[in-house]
């Protein structure tokens, strides 16, 4: 193909060289078309061939000589002609190329062409405007071949990209079925912080496994209040926890979406960086966290409540909290940092924030308060406890209004005081208080019938653990009450004066003489105490106290300084009974008893007869009480009288000149004693 026939449509021509043919024309006559030019190739079939065929006519060569002058004239007046000045207005050329096939012509072939074509009454074309046209023929065909070049390689890249482009949608659209059709999560995925990228949902449930997902994205959140209180809420219950299978099916719908090219957007994303999927939406059961904190400041409240101090012994201090009753906690703040916890996986909160307007208190009403009397601890026998001592105390209240300024709220002060203590002090009570077994006494109920061994059993009864404080006095009829069928109490044999009889309640003269023993050999002081009228078989002659509803009593007091307590009871056997008085033996003394007995003689018969009848038997008691190292300190005597039964006096006859004889049946020692129904 020759240089100037097309190989591209006429339509690109027109876009690409349409400036080019506008600056043409603008220069010059348009190039009209040679009759003789070859068709173009767009020409209807059948034009080329039917065209009639014209002989070009010869061109005459130049004349030896013309060709020099005319060039050498044209060359004299390119160099005269100013570059700036108006250019002379150039001849249309006789003929142009038609046809794009046709060879271009020298400057030298134009003039002749031209000189030999032109008729006649036209002027000479100038060398000067044929070499201007032959300069711009050459320009425009330079031109013309640099745009085919330019067309030709746009031309290329456009098929190029467009190829390009139909190639990377083909494989856009593969990869995103890959991607999305894949039964792995995305790579570079990480779910609370464990990584689970390119896993499938069985290999994740593994890593989060290991990683004990359970423990640490699950359990229980622990919340500190002040003044020591705490609570603790839990994940599941309160609708923060996600399942590790919850968490793996969340990792793979990452990138796993209906949307094909969305999930391979998503995984070019993920290419570049890391994802952290981080906890899945909750919702917090707030009622269930509300609930908890309520209870808990609730407890922060009470322990806070009031301006109440305590007296610390140990270091003799007044112990204070500031702000104590004046200060809560704001429920709802807590409830919602809670909430927002629970939600980010936290495990641990301490909240610190306190409201509410602190006051100083009245540390010259707490000065008065501490300053009265110290009072003993002393035993409780209605609670059967040890009451503890309240202690005398003095406050400096400018140091106490000093410390409680520079303390914190809620912080503990320390108030230094000067204590006062009691003699008796709890600790000191708890160590000796019914630590010492002052005295007891056993007796024997050989012989004894049922009935009088139940009668022992319920006086008993009545005063088993019974404890008397320093001071108080003990009254048998009045502890024991009256002896009914209702009471419990039995027919048993008993004394009525000189005489046997069966009374209800019989036997429980053994239960106060076996008491009396006991309260002698304490040290305890007697109050009250009366003999049996006839002796007893149970203890040694005056050592009994007799007892009758409601004259007769026996009375003692505790005249020790500690309580002093009372056990008794008879043994299983029914043969036993055995008191004991329980206190605490302070300063070591001890009791020792001696006793001494003698027959008791008719006055009568031995002031006027001269004769002894015996009648009954006299006794001494004593007690003597001993310090610790044996010295002798006390002493009591006390006299006892008992008469023998009726069927026991030996009543002598005795002679009178008056009569033979006439027997004393003793009346006068009966009148001289009143019938008295005993135990």
């Amino acid at each position: 193909m020759s240089d100037n026939k097309r190989d591209y449509p006429e339509w690109l021509d027109q876009e690409l060289f349409g400036s080019l043919t506008e600056e043409d024309s603008s220069a010059g006559p348009k190039r009209v078309p040679d009759k003789e030019a070859a068709p173009r190739k767009d020409a209807p079939a059948g034009t080329e061939k039917d065209a009639p065929k014209k002989k070009k006519k010869a061109k005459a060569p130049p004349r030896a000589g013309e060709k020099d002058v005319t060039e050498k004239s044209a060359a004299k007046k390119r160099e005269d002609k100013p570059e700036d000045g108006p250019k002379p207005k150039k001849k249309k050329a006789a003929a142009e190329s038609a046809g794009d096939g046709e060879t271009p012509r020298t400057s030298e072939e134009a003039v002749s062409a031209e000189k030999t074509s032109a008729p006649p009454k036209k002027k000479k074309k100038s060398e000067e405007e044929l070499a201007a046209k032959a300069e711009r023929e050459l320009a425009k065909k330079e031109k013309r071949e640099k745009a085919r070049r330019t067309a030709r390689k746009w031309l290329i890249a456009l098929i190029v990209l467009v190829s390009l482009a139909l190639i990377l949608c083909a494989g856009a659209f593969t990869a995103a079925h890959l991607v999305t059709a894949s039964d792995t999560n995305l790579p570079n995925v990480y779910v609370g912080g464990v990584y689970v990228g390119g896993m499938t949902k069985t290999e994740t449930i593994a890593a989060l496994d290991e990683a004990k997902w359970d423990e640490t994205r699950g359990g229980t959140l622990k919340v500190d209040l002040p003044k020591d209180v705490s609570f603790e809420l839990d994940y599941l219950t309160a609708g923060a926890y996600q399942p590790k299978e919850e968490a793996a099916e969340a990792a793979y719908a990452y990138g796993h979406t209906e949307d094909k090219f969305d999930n391979l957007r998503t995984y070019i994303e993920d290419l570049l960086s890391p994802v952290e999927l981080g906890r899945t939406e909750f919702t917090i059961d707030r009622a269930y966290v509300s609930e908890a904190v309520d209870s808990a400041v609730d407890e922060f409240e009470s322990r806070t409540a009031g301006e109440e101090y305590s007296i610390d012994e140990k270091n003799s201090t007044l112990e204070i909290v500031k702000g104590a009753g004046q200060v809560t906690l704001d429920r709802g703040a807590i409830c919602d940092k809670v909430c927002a916890l629970l939600l980010s996986g936290g495990k641990e909160l301490e909240w610190s924030d306190i409201i509410g307007e602190v006051r100083m208190p009245d540390f010259a009403a707490i000065a008065e308060e501490l300053s009265r009397e110290p009072v003993n601890a002393y035993y409780d026998p209605e609670k059967d406890e040890i009451i503890p001592e309240i202690l005398g105390a003095e406050l400096d209240t400018a140091k106490a209004e000093e410390l409680w300024s520079k303390a914190g709220v809620l912080d503990e002060i320390s108030v230094p005081i000067t204590l006062i203590e009691p003699e008796i002090t709890e600790a000191n009570l708890r160590e000796v208080i019914f630590h010492d077994k002052l005295g007891d006494c056993l007796t024997y109920l050989w012989g004894s019938t049922a009935n009088r061994i139940s009668n022992v059993r319920v006086a008993c009864s009545r005063f088993d653990g019974m404890v008397l404080q320093p001071g108080e006095t003990f009254s048998y009829n009045d502890v024991v009450g009256e002896r009914t069928a209702e009471a419990g109490f039995k027919l048993a044999p008993t004394y009525s004066g000189t005489a046997h009889i069966d009374a209800l309640g019989g036997g429980i003269c053994q239960v106060s003489s076996t008491l009396y023993n006991a309260a002698l050999y304490a040290g305890l002081q007697i109050d009250e105490r009366v003999c049996h009228t006839m002796i007893v078989g149970y203890l040694p002659l005056g050592l009994d106290a007799t007892v009758d509803w409601p004259d007769t009593n026996f009375v003692f007091t505790n005249n020790r300084d500690y309580p002093i307590k009372i056990k008794a009871g008879v043994n299983d056997r029914g043969s036993e009974l055995l008191i004991e008085i329980w206190g605490t033996d302070v300063d070591g003394s001890y009791v020792d008893m001696l006793h001494f007995e003698w027959p008791a003689y008719d006055e009568v018969y031995h002031d006027e007869y001269g004769i002894d009848v015996q009648v009954g038997w006299g006794a001494r008691s004593i007690r003597r009480t001993y310090h610790a190292d044996g010295s002798y300190t006390d002493e009591d005597n006390v006299y006892s009288y008992y008469h023998l039964p009726d069927d026991e006096i030996a009543w002598p006859a005795i002679h009178t000149a008056d009569t033979d004889t006439d027997t004393d049946t003793g009346e006068d020692y009966e009148e001289d004693n009143e019938e008295v129904t005993v135990g």
